[in-house]
């Protein structure tokens, strides 16, 4: 298997493990220095926060697809930028979105981590109504 190939089977494992709770697979992807730019509140989360937030229930997810993915590798270091649809909530209220997501990941000793992820909306687009065909 290929970097690329890699990456992709850890993006997908990573969200399956996120909808699925299991927070020891997240942790294992998560590098400790794991900052994600949250689109829900516009804060910098870091892994600690997020484990936590994701094992209490606080944020669920059901559904989590990528409807476009494109990773480049180089040596070390690797980029997936990709177009994600999502069902969720937050404290219980809908968050389903589509959203706009780069994930960083590096490796280190063999082994991909990934060290940050950018959320945001496409442009026009804003809050839990952001689902939907394109026009």
């Amino acid at each position: 298997m290929d970097d690329v190939d890699e990456i992709e089977r850890l993006q997908r494992q990573w969200m399956r493990a996120w909808l699925e709770r299991d927070m020891d697979a997240c942790a294992a992807i998560l590098a400790p220095e794991f900052r994600l730019r949250s689109v829900a509140t516009d804060t910098i989360v870091d892994r600690d926060e997020w484990l936590l937030q994701a094992a209490s229930g606080r944020i669920a997810g059901t559904l989590f697809e990528y409807e476009q993915l494109q990773v480049t590798v180089t040596e070390d270091t690797a980029v997936a930028m990709s177009r994600t649809r999502q069902e969720a909530t937050i404290d219980g209220r809908d968050w389903s979105a589509t959203l706009h997501v780069t994930d960083v990941w590096v490796r280190r000793d063999g082994a991909w981590t990934v060290v940050a992820r950018h959320a945001s909306h496409p442009v026009g687009r804003s809050g839990a109504q952001a689902t939907g065909a394109d026009g």
